[in-house]
């Protein structure tokens, strides 16, 4: 993300002293989300990538409880696509990750887990 049409400062200011990362080859996160002064696409597939980790994980959890299927519906709506969806306002999803996401959410509900 980069404002203005100022280039960002890399390396150390001069005046200051203070220290500028590159945040193209390692972005700054900011509550969960990598700013970057390039594009986000490199950053956006591994943001993505550890999300689906979590939701996982988080699936493996939620499998372990005797759920309706109403039940499993609304776990997969109100906590599992959630945790996509406040990232893909910063930063939008390649379409493989995308179906990846789609595929694994898509599994919890019918009862058939990861």
């Amino acid at each position: 993300m980069m404002l203005g049409s100022n280039q960002p400062l890399v390396g150390v200011d001069a005046a200051t002293g203070v220290p500028f990362p590159d945040t193209a080859a390692q972005p700054i996160p900011h509550l969960g989300i990598p700013l970057s002064a390039t594009t986000a696409t490199p950053h956006a597939e591994q943001l993505f990538t550890q999300r689906l980790r979590s939701v996982t994980w988080r699936i493996r959890q939620w499998a372990q409880h005797n759920l309706t299927l109403i039940g499993r519906c609304e776990v997969a709506k109100q906590v599992l696509a959630s945790c996509f969806t406040y990232h893909c306002q910063f930063m939008p999803a390649q379409q493989p990750v995308m179906e990846r996401i789609h595929r694994r959410i898509t599994s919890f509900v019918p009862g058939k887990g990861c």
